[in-house]
């Protein structure tokens, strides 16, 4: 059983290190369950590198949800949502998330 968990990654070395990696891979379905409430048909199009790509980050300094835009390259393993707007709504459900946690 360990031998079948090695070969196919599927352990972490410290139970630390498993929540973090939980924890991300949850946020990253809930931003995918966001973009497919508000956005579900949208794709972003590389490329149309004026076209205006919206993705949500988590700000340190201000501890908050924002989000930005990308042209030209997707950066990894982000979630695109289809306006400005949508964006915007987003960052105000995880926002109040976060004051309610």
């Amino acid at each position: 059983l360990h031998k079948k968990r090695f070969e196919n990654n599927n352990y972490f070395h410290t139970e630390e290190r498993a929540e973090e990696v939980a924890d991300k891979i949850n946020f990253l379905l809930k931003l995918e369950r966001l973009h497919d409430i508000y956005c579900p048909d949208y794709k972003p199009d590389w490329n149309k590198e004026w076209e205006s790509k919206f993705y949500i980050f988590y700000n340190i300094p201000y501890k908050k949800y924002q989000y930005s835009v990308a042209y030209w390259t997707p950066y990894c393993l982000n979630i695109y949502f289809n306006s400005e707007e949508t964006a915007e709504k987003v960052c105000e459900i995880l926002n109040k998330e976060i004051k309610n946690e």
